[in-house]
């Protein structure tokens, strides 16, 4: 799942609260890569308050977190050369791409280009 999609939860956007709804009721499996993480974590607005803070951490969290390793790495530059991608969305497509995953996002514009991952859009 893209970082973008999580921010719009965290702001109350009730679309995706059913897509998330209907993923958790069909009993999808989802995943985060710690690129989503991260990007989530530096984020001002979502982070600024304690409160805001604990929802963030306890809607990361029940996701569980693909790493960036090696092969990760150079599928990576593979799509960002290939894509002209900005790194973490190369990141994020790469490891969606090696672990067979569909990439839930609203970033059309970049992970759209993309014919090697099916992307989904709530």
């Amino acid at each position: 799942m893209d970082s973008n999609v999580l921010i719009d939860y965290l702001r109350g956007d009730e679309t995706v609260a059913n897509f998330g709804l209907s993923l958790i009721e069909n009993k999808n499996e989802v995943f985060i890569s710690v690129i989503t993480l991260y990007e989530i974590l530096c984020g001002k607005d979502i982070t600024s308050s304690k409160e805001k803070k604990e929802k963030v951490e306890k809607i990361l969290y029940l996701f569980p977190i693909l790493e960036i390793n090696t092969t990760t790495a150079q599928t990576g530059a593979l799509l960002y050369k290939k894509y002209q991608l900005g790194i973490a969305d190369a990141l994020i497509a790469a490891n969606a791409l090696n672990h067979n995953c569909t990439l839930i996002t609203r970033n059309t514009k970049h992970f759209s280009r993309i014919k090697e991952i099916e992307i989904k859009i709530p």
